[in-house]
């Protein structure tokens, strides 16, 4: 007994599904690692972003050091203090990479 073929339309679909939808799990593993990687790198360089605006604000300092600008923001509001803000600055940069990444 032989098996009842499949119409033509329905081969050509298949593949195509089949292929959408891994395409589909790639956008989002590059998405997701995107977004990984702005947090991590958001992470590891928002101490010295502080540094950098802390001394634009404070202009009286201006012939101080990077390091005694440091030890100053640490002694005053310990290690936190290269932090604060770094929230706002983790949510927008994993929206943003994800969504370029997608």
């Amino acid at each position: 007994m032989s098996q009842p073929q499949k119409s033509l339309a329905q081969q050509s679909t298949q593949p195509i599904v089949a292929t959408s939808a891994a395409q589909q799990g790639d956008n989002i593993a590059h998405a997701l690692a995107g977004a990984g990687g702005g947090l991590l790198s958001m992470t590891l360089t928002y101490p010295l972003i502080t540094l950098s605006t802390r001394a634009q604000v404070e202009s009286k300092r201006a012939q101080s050091s990077t390091y005694d600008a440091a030890r100053r923001i640490v002694q005053r509001e310990g290690i936190s203090g290269l932090y604060s803000g770094l929230d706002s600055a983790l949510f927008g940069i994993s929206v943003t990479n994800f969504v370029y990444y997608y």
